[in-house]
């Protein structure tokens, strides 16, 4: 017997594909659901592209709307870089 989920993507793998962007889940069990059942290339890449023009929208209305200042901006990549940049410079222990 089959599971639920692997039914329901072979009945409508576009509208699962489609809706999965507006779940929290991740897109991984999709993927692979789409290419374990054989879904075609072009249908497969028009769902994903349905899947994500939503979020993309909905973050360039939010980058047009919402006026952020450069030096926010500026101080906010600086903060999200240190971590990456202690790295950097520590020497690797000898396993």
């Amino acid at each position: 017997m089959r599971a639920w989920p692997e039914r329901l993507f072979r009945r409508f793998p576009f509208a699962t594909i489609a809706l999965s962007g507006l779940t929290p889940l991740p897109f991984f069990p999709f993927k692979t659901l789409a290419f374990a059942t054989g879904c075609p290339a072009g249908k497969y890449t028009a769902a994903v592209a349905t899947r994500c023009l939503p979020r993309y929208a909905l973050l360039a209305w939010l980058g047009a709307a919402v006026q952020v200042p450069v030096w926010v901006m500026v101080a906010l990549f600086t903060l999200l870089m240190v971590p990456s940049l202690r790295m950097v410079g520590w020497p690797r222990a000898a396993s």
